[in-house]
């Protein structure tokens, strides 16, 4: 968004005059104190009604109707990975952290409760599991009614999957082979793809990821139970669509898609998102499997549309898209963590989202790349 009165939407740019009519309405205008919030942000969702005098000049708006952000209830269980130093409204006594790629906001009004082993005076801190209820302001920041703490654990069933798929990706031969038939039966075994033979590349995606690990978790003894041991490779396999992060910490990347990225913050959006759906794996061990994304029907990397090649539940596709929300948003937190450009994250989306391109549809915006822009433009604040 280049201003309040140029931006672009879908990817075509957009000038608003003085005469043209602009219009601010609520999704839900019922909702418990409503109140139209007149600030046009990125992500937002706008109709738009102009002219478009050439097909590459901008639409000249007769009429922009903006649906105002609303102020909206959160429940989610997720890792602390930050305690935050400086909020808004935070008093004496107040914490601040980043869970779940949001801002969290635990003051003294907020409930508190804790699981075994853990006392009800156990401090909050990161890598801990916090599972917290409160309201989304309108400056990004989540005030929590209450929360609930757990230790960072392992279950039997975490452990058999990490087994599973511990191996080291570059000791895959190189002429390795998976036959049609196990493929068909049993899915893709991703322990059989080998590494790419491009050395500065495999360096520079494995300096990337390194740099996106959160410091809680590279503070951790390698026997502690939330430890996980993350590494990266680049690997030679077109039939992966999207980077993969498996139980054990091992995130596979597809050379073909690492060679149509832009800069380096676009590597790191991609890794980003892995990395986060590795770290949050606690209450979703019976989703903890590599073939998870192949549940939903990917348009490339760029996201899921609904109705798949398996056969999918509307219940466990919607858990499947709430893993993908949250893999895009805490990603958000490890990339600002690591330096990077946050703006980068759903260009990426969309540049790799474009291969499947629809002929009249040259700019497409996949659903995830609308998701981290709505993110961008509520949680950050861009």
């Amino acid at each position: 968004m280049v201003s309040s009165s140029e931006f672009e939407v879908n990817g075509v740019p957009v000038e608003l005059e003085g005469r043209t009519d602009v219009q601010f309405k609520l999704a839900y205008p019922k909702r418990p104190g409503a109140v139209i919030d007149p600030k046009i942000r990125l992500g937002e969702a706008v109709t738009i009604f102009g002219k478009r005098e050439k097909a590459d000049s901008a639409v000249i708006a007769k009429q922009a109707v903006f649906t105002c952000f609303q102020p909206r209830s959160v429940l989610v269980s997720a890792v602390i990975d930050a305690i935050l130093p400086s909020v808004a409204g935070v008093a004496a006594g107040d914490v601040a952290i980043r869970a779940d790629g949001y801002t969290v906001l635990i003051g003294s009004k907020t409930a508190r409760t804790a699981l075994a082993p853990l006392g009800a005076d156990e401090p909050v801190r990161t890598s801990l599991w916090v599972r917290f209820e409160g309201v989304l302001r309108g400056d990004g920041v989540v005030v929590a009614d209450s929360i609930e703490l757990s230790p960072n654990t392992r279950s039997e069933h975490e452990t058999s999957m990490r087994r599973r798929w511990e191996y080291e990706p570059a000791g895959v031969a190189a002429d390795a082979k998976q036959s049609g038939g196990s493929r068909n039966y049993s899915g893709m075994n991703y322990k059989l793809i080998p590494t790419d033979a491009d050395t500065a590349l495999q360096a520079r995606v494995k300096a990337i990821g390194e740099k996106l690990v959160p410091a809680y978790l590279r503070a951790m003894r390698p026997d502690d139970p939330g430890s996980i041991n993350l590494r990266f490779a680049v690997v030679d396999s077109s039939s992966l669509r999207d980077a993969l992060g498996l139980p054990s910490g091992v995130v596979l990347v597809p050379h073909h898609l690492v060679v149509r990225l832009e800069n380096d913050s676009q590597i790191a959006a991609l890794l980003a998102a892995e990395i986060a759906f590795v770290i949050e794996r606690q209450g979703k061990v019976d989703l903890i499997n590599p073939d998870w994304k192949r549940q939903l029907k990917w348009d490339s990397v760029g996201g899921a549309i609904p109705g798949g090649y398996l056969a999918v539940g509307a219940v466990q596709e919607r858990q499947l898209w709430g893993l993908i929300e949250q893999s895009d948003r805490v990603s958000l937190g490890l990339m600002r963590d690591a330096g990077y450009d946050l703006d980068e994250a759903p260009k990426m989306r969309r540049l790799l989202s474009s291969v499947i391109a629809l002929l009249f549809d040259p700019t497409p915006m996949s659903p995830r790349a609308a998701y981290l822009y709505q993110i961008l433009g509520t949680v950050w604040q861009q």
